[in-house]
């Protein structure tokens, strides 16, 4: 069978693609077993957007319903149906139905841009969009999808050492930052920290305190380590449900007698070098 394009559209027939003003051959064997084709055929046929010779005997032919095409039937009465574009009840569903089945086929076959603005809307708590701005709702989606497939929130390395000459709780110097990040106020998360080597001053009863805190808000110590000239690895966790909102999680550290430091590097193996250090926020 002959299809001609009479549109300035592309369009996709199964797996054939159909140029603006172009003729293509499709067997008929394909018309005959592929009701998805057959459909599209149809209806583009009915539209009078294209044109078909040498058809197959019995064209058009039926198609299957759950191909995007048919008939509907049933007991109506079982039936309600209720949008903002169509309403039917009882023994006007069959209606609907037939309407419904339509505009499918029509969107199937549609592949200008226009029906991307007309044919789609899209309204929850976090995403809301109609006409024009559906494509950034759906790109929205998409990314917030990509984010729920990968536990990790957030990752900040540092890779140089930081001197720590903080006295005080209040005056505690930021060693890394997380950023800030956006929480439901129903997730659970981890919030890791990690430094290679943490030495503590060398004077006697020097210490080294770190703390997790919240922007501006200092939170409880997580690690204080106490023992002049120390030198330790530092692995350190805290599991939480952070409240609704943007919350920006920091690192910081203050000394007790003598200056300390919390060391890093960039891990790029020349000798000597440690291993960065991070701040790691993930799903818990």
């Amino acid at each position: 069978m002959q299809i001609e394009n009479l549109t300035s559209n592309y369009y996709y027939l199964g797996s054939h693609g159909l140029s603006a003003g172009a003729t293509i051959t499709i067997d008929d064997s394909e018309y005959n077993n592929d009701d998805l084709l057959a459909n599209q055929i149809n209806h583009m046929d009915e539209q009078n957007l294209i044109t078909v010779s040498s058809a197959p005997s019995g064209y058009p032919r039926e198609t299957d319903p759950s191909e995007g095409g048919g008939s509907f039937s049933g007991d109506a009465a079982d039936v309600t149906v209720d949008s903002t574009t169509l309403v039917g009840t009882g023994t006007n569903t069959q209606a609907v139905f037939e309407e419904l089945d339509d505009a499918i086929a029509n969107h199937l076959v549609d592949a200008s841009g226009a029906h991307a603005a007309s044919a789609i809307s899209a309204d929850s708590t976090t995403l809301v969009g109609t006409g024009t701005d559906v494509q950034a709702v759906l790109e929205e989606l998409d990314n917030a999808i990509a984010l729920l497939n990968s536990n990790e929130i957030a990752y900040v390395e540092f890779t140089g050492d930081v001197s720590i000459t903080a006295t005080t709780s209040a005056t505690a110097q930021t060693v890394v930052s997380a950023g800030a990040v956006s929480f439901d106020g129903s997730t659970r998360v981890c919030i890791e920290f990690f430094s290679p080597e943490v030495t503590v001053g060398g004077t006697a009863n020097s210490a080294m305190v770190i703390s997790l805190w919240d922007g501006a808000a200092e939170g409880p110590r997580w690690a204080v380590c106490q023992l002049a000239n120390m030198n330790t690895p530092v692995r350190l966790a805290r599991y939480l449900t952070p409240s609704n909102g943007s919350h920006t999680y920091i690192v910081k550290a203050w000394r007790v007698n003598s200056n300390g430091t919390v060391h890093a590097g960039d891990g790029d193996g020349a000798e000597p070098e440690e291993m960065p250090g991070y701040i790691r926020i993930t799903r818990a």
